[in-house]
């Protein structure tokens, strides 16, 4: 039996036995004849509320063009404080970072919430402009949902030539992570006696 084999096993079973998955939306899946729409749920997963989509060059020149790193992002659409919420109803998630950026104004706060079980567990707020993209670190960590609030100030930009107004948000590069469901415990078992052969394997092979 080969040496390699033994820690082959150990990688096998520790992968069997579930970890982390990282996963980042940026929303290029999302289609539009008008260049904007709003995001259809459940999306990757996620029960969406209040989201948007716009393409990048449909406001040139925009926070939507310089925060969006592809083609499309997410965005509130309404002219007024708006709460864009992604919920995971069958399962938890760990928020580690997104873009976001104004959409037309410079210096406007925004605020991020995560949820657990109905009780918001983290808040985190800065300030963001229409020049982007600016990349946010959360470290959310085992929620079900979060919430995206855009902001109540921030000075318009003028931007030629559409001078849009209001608080909207451009968010892309959302990136989470979930956990993998474990597999049964007769899959665990076959990777704990593969261990086992293989340390006979090499026990064997010393003796001689």
């Amino acid at each position: 039996m080969k040496k390699w084999l033994v820690p082959l096993a150990c990688v096998a079973i520790l992968a069997l036995a579930g970890g982390a998955f990282a996963t980042t939306l940026d929303f290029e899946d999302l289609t539009s004849f008008i260049g904007y729409g709003f995001i259809a749920t459940p999306y990757h997963g996620f029960e969406m509320t209040l989201a948007g989509f716009v393409y990048k060059n449909l406001y040139t020149g925009s926070g939507f063009y310089y925060g969006t790193t592809g083609n499309v992002s997410m965005a509130d659409l309404y002219d007024s404080i708006t709460n864009i919420t992604m919920a995971m109803p069958n399962g938890r998630f760990d928020l580690v970072s997104a873009d976001i950026t104004s959409g037309w104004n410079t210096g406007e706060h925004f605020t991020v919430e995560g949820w657990r079980n109905g009780v918001k567990v983290y808040t985190f707020t800065d300030i963001t402009s229409y020049n982007g993209p600016y990349s946010f670190t959360f470290n959310f960590l085992d929620i079900d949902k979060v919430i995206f609030i855009s902001g109540t100030d921030g000075v318009n930009a003028q931007l030629p030539p559409y001078y849009g107004d209001g608080q909207h948000l451009c968010i892309d590069n959302v990136v989470y992570n979930t956990s993998a469901v474990p597999l049964p415990a007769s899959v665990l078992l076959m990777g704990s006696g593969l261990l086992c052969l293989s340390g006979l394997g090499l026990r064997r092979r010393f003796r001689r």
